[in-house]
């Protein structure tokens, strides 16, 4: 599925941010690896958005000098 079919969908209700982000070839791996990392067995959307959160800071930071 498309990021912006994905996008369209949690705005429209049908997906909640778990399901985007495991839905997501390019946020499956990392957010899979910042569950086990956290000790989370069974993710919720609440975790998905604070690993987005925190994946923006990441990537944020790697952009500055």
């Amino acid at each position: 599925m498309e990021e912006m079919e994905l996008i369209h969908k949690v705005e429209n209700g049908e997906l909640d941010m778990l399901g985007y982000v495991m839905l997501n070839p390019e946020l499956k791996e990392p957010f899979s690896d910042y569950a086990r990392g956290n000790g989370i067995t069974c993710p919720t959307a609440a975790d998905a958005v604070r690993f987005l959160k925190e994946y923006e800071e990441r990537l944020y930071q790697e952009l500055l000098p």
